[in-house]
């Protein structure tokens, strides 16, 4: 099985110059819950927006996914995203011919085909929904741990560290991203459900965070 965390990052949001990213923080999980191994796939483009970032993060994850032919768990802390692939969004937006309820056309219309086209080749791929930045973690440690390691592994334990240490002064922060769950996924996380998807949306966050400024400074 696959615990996929994405997030998304922009530079310059609401800008003609505006930078965006995705990543996806992958991994293999064994039949024992105990994961194997990770590895962290990137997307970005120019000209974007942030929901496009957390687009490109989806179906650089559904890519893999389907290369994987494995079954995927998907963390996103974004509502959008959440509602749009357990809601049916995208089959009636199909049915209406990529209109919205309004009769609009539906906004990255361009994206959400080509995610519809990839989950529809996947197998089983459960979404569930984080609340961001539920912990703090150093933008600059992260990033160089994952320059240390590109793979995410020493950023995941040191993000189970950071929990550890930080959940117990946070109680009102994790309530809040609790009830958060109760209201999108239908149920409260286990303590260590929840402890790990944290974990897991501290790494993609820092990685869509990296590939954002590397892209920025192409520019």
């Amino acid at each position: 099985m696959l615990r996929i965390a994405i997030d998304g990052a922009t530079r310059r949001n609401g800008k003609p110059d505006c930078v965006a990213a995705g990543a996806a923080f992958i991994q293999h999980i064994n039949d024992d819950g105990k994961f194997s191994h990770c590895v962290i796939k990137t997307n970005y483009e120019h000209a974007s927006t942030n929901q496009r970032g957390e687009l490109l993060a989806l179906l650089t994850a559904l890519d893999y996914v389907h290369a994987a032919n494995q079954e995927a768990h998907i963390i996103t802390d974004s509502e959008y995203l959440f509602n749009a692939m357990t809601k049916n969004w995208c089959d009636r937006w199909v049915h209406n011919n990529w209109k919205t309820a309004s009769n609009d056309p539906v906004k990255n219309a361009d994206l959400w085909r080509e995610i519809y086209h990839a989950i529809n080749r996947c197998g089983e791929v459960i979404f569930y929904h984080i609340k961001g930045h539920v912990i703090p973690f150093g933008r600059v440690t992260a990033d160089n741990l994952l320059t240390n390691d590109p793979s995410g592994i020493i950023l995941l334990a040191e993000a189970y560290k950071k929990f550890d240490v930080v959940a117990p002064t946070k109680q009102k922060i994790i309530d809040s991203a609790q009830a958060l769950s109760v209201k999108n996924n239908g149920f409260e996380l286990s303590d260590e459900v929840f402890r790990q998807y944290v974990a897991a949306n501290v790494v993609a966050d820092a990685a869509a965070t990296k590939v954002v400024d590397a892209a920025d400074r192409k520019a």
